[in-house]
This record gives structure tokens, C-alpha cells and sequence, in this order.
């Protein structure tokens, strides 16, 4: 199934790590997020698809305690931990899998200034296949 975001949405439900200065360049020490998301979906429909969570995604930017910048997005950032819960309407309801978030890349409706500033513009996120180590 394809995410949507009108049904299930990740939640954060802990900041992770130890938070540096500003300008601090210890990627350990920048902080994380831990986030909770639960849909029908298997782990296989989640990791490793590229932008699967569309729109979800915080601007990049070397400041953690930055907000997030996008129209529509949640604020996942690389290295932030996913937890996926598998619903009652899933294949094997209540199995979590362990997701990092690995990319965030920039989407946009077509190479027009105004539709980079349209509420369809948004950074996708692609988490970690559960099976990576």
C-alpha cells in the first residue's frame, strides 16, 4: 500500500542523543528522534522504498533544535529511529520493525519557483529496509 498521511502519520514520541551547540559537528551529539508509525503496512512495503513517507521530512539544516520548515512535514530527519506497528488490518497485527531514517530528498510539482512554495512541496522520506544492519 502507498502512505498516506489523511490515515496514518509517524508520531515522535522521544528526542534521542545529546544535543550540541550550535555549529557543533559531532553527528552523535546532534540529536534524534524516535518515531512511532502504525498502518496496515509490512516492514517490506515500508523500508527501503524510496520517499515513502512523502511530505514528511524537516528542511535540512546543521541545527537539530531547527522546526520544521516544510508545508506538510512531521520533521524526520537522517538517523532518527522508526518504529512501524503492524495494525489489525495487517498481515501479522502487532509485529514492530526497527526503521533509520536514511534520505530526505526534496519534491516538487514541476521545476516552477511557485510550486516549490506549494503545500504539495515537501521533503520524502525513505527509511532503512528492517532487515539492514
Amino acid at each position: 500500500m502507498a502512505y498516506n498521511a489523511a490515515t496514518a502519520r509517524p508520531r515522535k514520541v522521544a528526542d534521542l542523543g545529546f544535543y550540541s551547540p550550535l555549529g557543533a559537528a559531532q553527528e552523535l551529539t546532534k540529536g534524534s528522534g524516535l518515531w512511532l508509525y502504525v498502518s496496515s503496512d509490512a516492514s517490506t512495503q515500508i523500508g527501503a522504498v524510496t520517499g515513502y513517507f512523502a511530505n514528511e521530512g524537516a528542511q535540512p539544516s546543521s541545527n537539530p533544535g531547527q522546526g520544521v520548515l516544510g508545508h506538510q512535514g512531521v520533521g524526520m530527519r537522517g538517523g532518527d529511529i522508526v518504529l512501524c506497528a503492524q495494525s489489525s488490518a495487517g498481515v501479522a497485527p502487532g509485529l514492530v520493525t526497527l526503521h533509520m531514517v536514511v534520505n530526505s530528498t526534496f519534491s516538487q510539482g514541476s521545476t516552477s519557483l511557485a510550486s516549490a512554495f506549494s503545500t504539495a512541496a515537501g521533503f520524502n522520506v525513505t527509511v532503512s529496509s528492517a532487515a539492514s544492519s
